[in-house]
């Protein structure tokens, strides 16, 4: 019987000899974190998948959208703080944002907790006709159910401004009005086309890999701090 049997990356062997060297002996998730990045710095594209698919998915009478940048700034700048503790309010947020993902202006009328929340509810009371195991199933599908580690300052990967930057290139590479990659777009989809685009010398940009890179570095640091609580809090600030 052959059975298959993953390869060693060097990237990988190094870090875990960097523990050793620290004294730090990693728990198997740790491992298994440290391997997952690993083959992301290696094969960039590991992980993608659904996301990149910009069909909506019926869930009972409405249709989800792949998030779109609009969408993603308004659960960045608000939801995710406002109701980070409710897993309920979190998912209906979340699930109001896929559904109108596309519409343009009406996450601009909500940027105040209480009145947003009573304009979600409302919303889900006439719309929704699932129960909330059924929505959060068919959302774990959609978005995945990572747990996400908060190491640095770093609350998000692209800021808001930042996004302004990233539609400028884009319009000026695709010819299309900004409207489109606001709001017709999913983020996955404008990351792609922002991955894929010639810069002027005809090379496409390696950001996502020295980002993938840094990221890797600051976990290996962070897993060593975290077991050894003399060195300081495990929280690794941006350079």
């Amino acid at each position: 019987m052959i059975v298959l049997k993953p390869r060693i990356k060097a990237l990988f062997d190094s870090g875990i000899k960097q523990l050793a060297k620290d004294g730090v002996d990693p728990t198997a998730d740790e491992v298994v974190w440290l391997y997952v990045l690993a083959e992301k710095v290696i094969k960039p594209d590991v992980g993608s998948g659904v996301s990149f698919f910009d069909a909506p998915i019926r869930v009972g009478s409405v249709l989800l959208f792949p998030l779109s940048i609009q969408a993603s700034i308004w659960i960045d700048r608000y939801a995710k703080d406002w109701w980070k503790t409710d897993p309920r309010k979190d998912l209906l947020a979340v699930t109001f944002a896929m559904v109108h993902s596309k519409s343009k202006d009406i996450f601009q009328q909500m940027t105040e907790r209480r009145s947003a929340w009573r304009k979600i509810r409302r919303w889900a009371f006439w719309n929704l006709s699932v129960s909330y195991k059924q929505l959060r199933d068919v959302m774990i599908d959609i978005l995945g159910d990572n747990d996400y580690v908060a190491i640095g300052e770093q609350k998000k990967e692209i800021e808001a401004p930042e996004w302004g930057e990233v539609i400028s290139m884009l319009c000026g590479a695709y010819h299309l009005p900004p409207e489109t990659f606001l709001y017709e777009y999913s983020v996955s989809t404008v990351l792609q086309m922002l991955k894929n685009m010639p810069n002027a010398t005809g090379e496409r940009p390696s950001n996502e890999s020295v980002k993938s890179i840094v990221e890797w570095q600051k976990v290996v640091r962070f897993i060593s701090q975290l077991h050894r609580p003399n060195m300081g809090p495990a929280v690794i600030k941006d350079e």
